[in-house]
């Protein structure tokens, strides 16, 4: 659907199109108390440097060209799959892979491929369930804690992860990407996206 403007805050934006789907009739109308419309995703940030705040609860956007970094953070190369924005990252016992970076989740997820590829099938499978809710519904999930998970040259240890116990169909069984790292992992830290 292309919205001919719309606007973000203080942003008027122009010509911006959007994908339609159909959220699970289980999905809840409500996160975390507040009502959405929508999600804004990659084609959307993808047109700013965006700034996320986790302390402050903001999102600043900035024009390309006015923005210049001055810091002492962590580049992580990243490259963009229709409209995902994929990071390298390697698990315990495992190779370093392609992961999607998704600001929209709050936990992190390995899939069924990566999770039998680093041999944590068991770990997943005795660590508890989750219920997670995607936008194709629920599924039950396993849930495990690596000791050591890293991203380009940051390291996070005991990290939570949701895993897929069983080859479903859809992104849990995706075998070009070994999952997806959530904000869960990154929420103590300011993150640019550019």
């Amino acid at each position: 659907v292309r919205f001919p403007s719309f606007k973000v805050g203080d942003i008027q934006v122009k010509e911006q199109i959007f994908s339609t789907i159909e959220f699970h009739h289980n999905a809840p109308k409500k996160l975390k108390g507040r009502a959405f419309a929508g999600l804004l995703g990659g084609d959307f940030l993808a047109r700013f440097v965006t700034k996320i705040d986790f302390k402050a609860k903001e999102l600043t956007f900035f024009l390309p060209g006015d923005f210049n970094y001055k810091g002492n953070g962590h580049i992580i190369p990243a490259s963009t799959v229709n409209g995902w924005m994929i990071i390298p990252g390697q698990p315990e016992n495992g190779k370093t892979g392609k992961w999607v970076l998704d600001t929209g989740a709050g936990v992190n997820l390995m899939n069924y491929t990566a999770l039998r590829e680093c041999g944590l099938t068991e770990r997943a499978r005795n660590g508890g369930q989750a219920v997670v809710m995607g936008v194709g519904g629920y599924k039950k999930m396993g849930i495990m804690d690596l000791e050591s998970f890293k991203i380009n040259d940051l390291e996070f240890n005991n990290t939570r992860f949701i895993a897929a116990i069983n080859n479903d169909a859809g992104f849990i069984s995706n075998k070009r990407y070994m999952g997806l790292v959530g904000l869960g992992m990154l929420d103590k830290y300011d993150i640019y996206l550019d």
